[in-house]
């Protein structure tokens, strides 16, 4: 199984933007996550809870209901397209209502509440003016003692209806939560269009009148929902330790990428993916628990955990994938990952497919001759891959790439034209020798140096030479041969692993993969 996986370059940017702002370290105890927006927003929505409804709203983890609605199990969420008729101006204390409301319920039982800078009482639902005028008439007589106001539709407010009768009507800008109403310490669940979420929802019209459906949701739920999403719900806890760590340390530095949709952030790879109750698994949540609060520092910094599948055997820097580098987004030595799913692979692709591609691209080079790694990384990942053509060249750099062609085609950026055995030389400093480079060896006594073209390097079962560039692909098929899945920064699931099956901790695994930094 591959997990997740690859982040848009947008995401990038905005994640590198706020790299040198000092992060807000405290946990929020909640977080609004969109289930459906922009292009999936929708006209209406079915909701269905187990033990009855209630309306309120959270101040921090502290829920207030406002409206009980506990006698209904299924209601539907529209838009409010209908007169109505008001009873008295909005209740500005919760008890004067429910005295009010009920009084009035003996009288007439087709009333329903609402709330709307306070509580209010409103009665039927109408076409059309006149129909509402002629019933305003009539309930005049019903009500003497009472104000009655005639209500227009409004774009700003929504309507609860169970079967076709209205139940509740609310402000949006009120936010409301509708939540399930459990009194018998059972999970608390609504299910929207019959998929189960914990905590609540929330509903928000986007600029074409439709609804966003928001998971209004404690940190800890969102991070069950998460965690099976980003890494195997069966791995060992403290692979998943790490996980949850990592997932909650990105969610407090993605929190405010939605807020012009009206929730803190989305469910997919643009922010992390996030599934819901339906995904979670006892041991994934154990290890979000015992994790509760926790959070990755490098200084008094909060660490962009950027996490992938498998690094094949060794971590990128992080001015190796992208264009600012990271003290802590070093590469790392991982031999975790060496054995894992697709820790070698091997792709190939025709001339014909690669012109497709550059042309879908907006880079046309015509019909394509060859193919040419110009420049790689101390790690061994291809920095810039020179396309040949008929009609000039191209130079893909980075994670281009795998932008053009596939992040799921071209795994990762870690790869070359040969499946012979290869060699590295590396200086002192860590870095790759490459062509023209000199190194110095001592004797014991005195040191003499030597080009690197010279030398011999030996695999411990045969002598080779340093391979001084890569091989051009001319044939018809270029064959990648590559390591890893993923852009190679920060942790590697698959590493992570195989560092907890062999006993490493939680906080080991983490400081591994992200250097110098600490668990707090």
């Amino acid at each position: 199984m591959i997990f997740k996986k690859m982040c848009t370059l947008s995401l990038l940017i905005f994640i590198f933007s706020v790299l040198s702002v000092f992060a807000d370290t405290e946990v929020p105890e909640r977080i609004r996550v969109g289930i459906f927006y922009d292009a999936a927003a929708m006209e209406q929505v079915q909701i269905q809870a187990d033990h009855g409804f209630s309306a309120g709203q959270y101040a921090g983890d502290q829920y207030t209901e406002l409206v009980n609605l506990s006698a209904y199990r299924d209601l539907t969420v529209t838009k409010d397209n209908a007169y109505h008729l008001q009873i008295n101006a909005a209740y500005g204390d919760k008890v004067a209502f429910d005295s009010a409301y009920d009084s009035l319920s003996q009288v007439h039982p087709e009333l329903f509440a609402g709330f709307e800078n306070g509580w209010r009482i409103y009665f039927g639902s109408y076409n059309s003016l006149n129909d509402a005028a002629e019933a305003l008439s009539t309930l005049q007589n019903t009500y003497p003692d009472n104000e009655l106001y005639l209500i227009e539709p409004s774009s700003n407010n929504m309507v609860l209806k169970s079967q076709s009768k209205c139940v509740f009507m609310s402000s949006m800008k009120d936010q409301l939560i509708i939540k399930d109403i459990s009194y018998d310490g059972s999970d608390e669940l609504v299910r929207l269009n019959g998929k189960p979420y914990r905590d609540g929802l929330m509903f928000a019209y986007n600029g074409s009148g439709l609804f966003n459906v928001i998971n209004s949701i404690s940190m800890q739920a969102y991070l069950y929902g998460v965690l099976p999403k980003e890494m195997s719900k069966d791995w060992p806890i403290e692979a998943l330790k790490a996980q949850a760590i990592a997932a909650r340390n990105y969610a407090m530095l993605s929190m405010h990428k939605h807020q012009n949709n009206g929730f803190d952030i989305c469910p997919k790879v643009h922010c992390q993916v996030y599934g819901g109750y339906s995904y979670e698994g006892p041991i994934s949540n154990l290890a979000v628990d015992e994790t509760k609060g926790q959070l990755l520092y490098y200084g008094t910094e909060l660490v962009q955990t950027f996490y992938h599948s498998s690094s094949g055997g060794q971590t990128e820097n992080s001015e190796n994938i992208w264009s600012t580098p990271i003290p802590y987004l070093k590469g790392v030595s991982d031999p975790f990952s060496a054995n894992s799913p697709n820790s070698n692979w091997q792709v190939s692709m025709s001339k014909s497919t690669i012109k497709n591609a550059l042309d879908a691209y907006g880079k046309s080079v015509g019909t394509v001759n060859s193919v040419d790694i110009i420049e790689k990384s101390v790690n061994g990942r291809v920095l810039k891959l020179k396309i040949t053509g008929s009609q000039g060249s191209v130079v893909l750099t980075k994670e281009e790439t795998r932008k053009v062609f596939g992040y799921s085609t071209v795994k990762s950026m870690w790869f070359s034209f040969s499946n012979t055995t290869g060699y590295r030389l590396m200086t002192s400093r860590g870095t790759l020798a490459t062509e023209g480079s000199r190194l110095s060896v001592f004797n014991g006594q005195d040191a003499s140096s030597l080009d690197v073209s010279d030398l011999s390097v030996y695999n411990g079962k045969s002598f080779g030479t340093l391979e001084k560039k890569e091989v051009v692909q001319t044939g018809n098929q270029i064959t990648f041969y590559g390591h890893g899945y993923g852009h190679g920064l920060g942790m590697s699931q698959w590493g992570a692993k195989a560092m907890a099956d062999q006993g490493y901790t939680y906080e080991q695994i983490l400081t591994h993969y992200y250097k110098d930094t600490r668990v707090q």
